[in-house]
């Protein structure tokens, strides 16, 4: 997936990235913000960023089963 490639690009991945690699739409996303169960975010304006690193982190925290 072109996003989770760190070659050279932001540190951030845009809302609609996230939504787009996480298979929901951006206001999904926007839902999951409000209930406070996505990765941290920050916000700057209207515009939301959630750092890439973080991301990562919180994935490998939704796994079940184990």
């Amino acid at each position: 997936m072109k996003y989770l490639k760190n070659e050279g690009s932001s540190p951030y991945f845009t809302a609609d990235e996230l939504s787009e690699i996480v298979k929901v739409s951006p206001q999904t996303l926007r839902l999951w913000r409000n209930l406070q169960k996505t990765p941290p975010y920050i916000q700057v304006g209207r515009q939301t960023f959630y750092p890439k690193d973080k991301f990562f982190e919180w994935m490998n925290n939704q796994q079940k089963g184990e």
